[in-house]
């Protein structure tokens, strides 16, 4: 058995999610150039680490 040791309170799964309205990324294009469609992809992945 693990012991909860976190002192934060519970977060609810309405607080874990940006309001599409607020959301700051913008959707990597599914199809694009060798080298722009890694790199638009790997921009969506940082900004949503930063929302998080």
């Amino acid at each position: 058995m693990i012991a909860d040791m976190s002192t934060d309170p519970p977060t609810r799964a309405a607080d874990m999610f940006a309001d599409p309205g607020n959301d700051p990324r913008t959707d990597p294009p599914v199809r694009g150039a060798e080298r722009a469609t890694p790199a638009a992809f790997l921009r969506w992945r940082r900004d949503t680490l930063e929302l998080k």
